[in-house]
């Protein structure tokens, strides 16, 4: 005898329902994360492409100012890459402009070039410690959902299985026929979670991964930016803006 799903349904008790009822939540809260996730990526590296582009022109330029600016950009919000070299500019214009004793470049007596760029090092990777927590915010859902779905699913195979024994019971070991549903309805519930937690899997992996390649092209842009602004004239950017 063949048993379709709303025939399933229809016979479901209360606490079966209610399982279904959660996994349904789980499995629509995990979806939305990834949504979200997938759209705050695209947007990330689709603007960071375009701002690395006219950085680059810009830093050929020696335009530090330019530059700072151009991470202000509105267009570039959700880059990472933009954040990461505002955070690290803003800090080297900061000390160039105060004009501090104690900061000049390299070669020149008593004076400590370095810290200035260990500063600036300092500032880009707090930015990054931030930027990847906001990536990684969120995604820790898929991984919640697909560790505990199978476990509420079966759950509710647990408790229909006692009502089908329960029923067996009640009518007798010849009556198994009848009980058939409830025991296909126990079962149901335990696929149903399956369903849900395999792609939350799949997607908690796939994000992992993007976070991880983000991660690393923020190291980068961090050594990048490092080596540029070791040729950077501190004094003479000073001088510059002073004038």
């Amino acid at each position: 005898m063949e048993i379709s799903l709303l025939e399933l349904w229809g016979k479901m008790g209360f606490m079966a329902k209610s399982v279904v009822y959660v996994l349904v939540i789980m499995s629509v809260w995990s979806l939305w994360v990834a949504v979200d996730k997938w759209i705050l990526f695209r947007r990330a590296k689709k603007q960071s492409m375009v701002f690395a582009e006219l950085l680059g022109k810009q830093l050929e330029q020696k335009n530090l100012q330019q530059a700072y600016t151009l991470t202000r950009d509105k267009r570039f919000k959700h880059s990472h890459v933009a954040r990461i070299v505002n955070a690290g500019l803003q800090e080297f214009l900061r000390i160039a402009e105060m004009g501090s004793s104690s900061v000049t470049n390299p070669g020149d007596e008593g004076i400590e070039h370095h810290k200035v760029l260990e500063r600036t090092q300092h500032a880009m990777e707090r930015a990054a410690i931030l930027l990847i927590n906001d990536f990684k915010k969120g995604i820790s859902v898929c991984a919640t959902v697909g560790a505990t779905a199978p476990f509420v699913g079966l759950f509710g195979t647990v408790v229909g299985i006692i009502n089908a024994f329960e029923a067996i019971k009640k009518a007798g070991a010849g009556a198994i026929g009848e009980v058939s549903g409830g025991i296909a309805e126990a079962l149901i519930v335990t696929a149903f979670g399956l369903f849900v937690a395999i792609p939350a899997v799949w997607l908690y992996n796939y994000f992992t991964g993007r976070v991880e390649r983000v991660q690393h092209e923020m190291g980068n842009v961090v050594a990048d930016m490092g080596d540029y602004l070791v040729d950077v004239n501190v004094e003479d950017l000073r001088r510059g803006r002073t004038a």
